[in-house]
């Protein structure tokens, strides 16, 4: 009897011992990261999002919107805003991290954008949709819907403080 006890016991003992042999390890922190999940949450009261939504990376209106995107990354950059491919047939990017086919049927359901459509979208601060085009527009017209945004918001910024800044009740 006290053989099979011991030979029964034998896996939890040295499971015990082992486990009192290894260090104790901190859990990895993914909430940031390559790991963390997608949101656009992620970039709210942080960076403006320019979202490009195409079904394939040979959609012509896809080409120029990465061509253009590109070509203005450093004013884009000035103003801070983050391009976000979604590409139903292709890589999707936020930034430089890929995107997984469920945070790209999140997207499109998010902002409504069908699996055949092509939609570029310009989202604001807040998470609210700011403009929308089946199109590529010309730069000048997102850069002058950009600095609107900002003057808008640095005109409620300067009505909620005084001159001072100080908080006007």
């Amino acid at each position: 009897m006290s053989r099979l006890l011991l030979i029964l016991a034998s896996p939890f003992l040295l499971a015990v011992l082992i486990g009192w042999a290894i260090p104790d390890v901190e859990p990895i922190d993914v909430s940031e990261g390559p790991m963390a999940e997608f949101s656009m949450l992620n970039y709210r009261w942080e960076k403006r999002v320019i979202l490009v939504f195409a079904t394939t990376l040979s959609d012509p209106n896809y080409q120029h919107a990465a061509n253009e995107t590109r070509r203005w990354n450093e004013a884009l950059d000035d103003r801070d805003v983050v391009v976000i491919t979604a590409v139903r047939d292709g890589f999707s990017r936020a930034g430089d991290r890929l995107l997984d086919r469920e945070d790209l049927a999140k997207l499109r359901s998010e902002f409504g954008v069908g699996p055949e459509e092509f939609a570029l979208i310009l989202v604001d601060l807040d998470g609210t949709e700011e403009a929308r085009w089946d199109h590529v527009p010309p730069m000048d017209e997102i850069f002058d819907r950009l600095d609107a945004m900002t003057r808008k918001r640095e005109e409620e910024a300067g009505r909620t403080l005084g001159g001072d800044g100080s908080s006007i009740d």
